[in-house]
């Protein structure tokens, strides 16, 4: 009998501490704010067509004539 009582009395308090302990209500903390991005209205066409025709010129005048980039070279060592 005392085996019975020892037993149900262990039992009783390990199902007590294995219970869920309920979450507190806060904010999560592994979420990154962002920052709200202004209102900014699209550019027109226009000055998309002249970036666009401004970044191809770019392109154009630094390619070598063989159509490959300059590459830089570490002076060796």
């Amino acid at each position: 009998m005392n085996k019975a009582v020892l037993f149900l009395a262990a039992l009783g308090a390990s199902t007590a501490l294995c219970a869920p302990v309920p979450a507190e209500k806060t904010e999560k903390r592994d979420t990154i704010p962002i920052a709200r991005v202004p209102d900014v209205p699209p550019p027109s066409r226009e000055t998309l067509d002249a970036s666009i025709r401004k970044a191809a010129d770019f392109l154009l005048k630094e390619q070598n004539r063989d159509g490959s980039w300059e590459t830089i070279r570490a002076p060796r060592v």
